[in-house]
């Protein structure tokens, strides 16, 4: 794979993401605080969904209108 001009891969936002969520589950499973994982995907996938709304910009006013 290329990188981009700072020496990153492409691809580098999706491994921080991705760790930060593999390294909170940890986090939640040793302090036995595992149930709060569903909540945790859950907000994450919030989060995708907004992140896909906003990449559509023309849709974002009808969508967000309806909250």
């Amino acid at each position: 794979m290329t990188s981009s001009a700072k020496g990153r891969p492409w691809y580098a936002g999706f491994q921080l993401v991705g760790g930060a969520a593999f390294g909170v589950a940890k986090d939640l499973r040793s302090r036995r605080m595992g149930g709060l994982i569903p909540v945790m995907i859950a907000l994450y996938m919030a989060g995708i969904v907004l992140y896909f709304i906003n990449l559509v910009s023309p849709l974002a006013p009808f969508v967000y209108s309806l909250f």
